[in-house]
């Protein structure tokens, strides 16, 4: 059997279709929030003061458009949420909401007075919001692994 015009217009419409399809798919996963929530512990050593330890949450953002984080807080295993955060940069520190640009991050450190261990252990994820009212949180998996680890250091 001969290849037509028809054949032709035919294969050409299909892969317009399955192209268009990839287009959607590939705009919808670009365009929603992906941030990276990542705890960990922080040394503090200010000049003529005294050094300290405590919980810090990097956040990341991963997508293509801006997000404006609203908070983040530690939630404790009886569902309540923990949150004395300030946000310090090279400039001192910042207001919350704070708008992260693409492939931006931030810092949110937890008041220096709470003591890491009892709230890590108490801890069952870090929560994050945002302005927009998207609740994004890390694995709870994840983030007992990286307790552990801490603990046994």
């Amino acid at each position: 059997m001969p290849i037509t015009a028809a054949h032709t217009t035919l294969a050409i419409a299909v892969l317009g279709a399955v192209l268009g399809i990839l287009n959607f798919y590939r705009a919808v996963v670009r365009d929603r929030v992906n941030i990276k929530i990542r705890p960990s512990l922080y040394f503090m050593a200010p000049p003529g003061g005294e050094s300290f330890t405590g919980l810090c949450v990097e956040v990341v953002n991963l997508g293509f458009i801006p997000v404006t984080i609203s908070n983040a807080y530690f939630q404790m295993q009886d569902d309540s949420l923990f949150a004395d955060l300030q946000i310090r940069t090279n400039l001192g520190l910042q207001k919350i909401p704070i708008r992260l640009d693409p492939r931006e991050s931030t810092t949110f450190f937890f008041n220096s007075e709470l003591n890491a261990e009892m709230a890590l252990l108490e801890a069952r994820c870090v929560l994050v919001k945002t302005a927009c009212g998207i609740n994004l949180k890390n694995s709870n998996k994840e983030f007992r692994k990286w307790i552990k680890s801490r603990l046994k250091e």
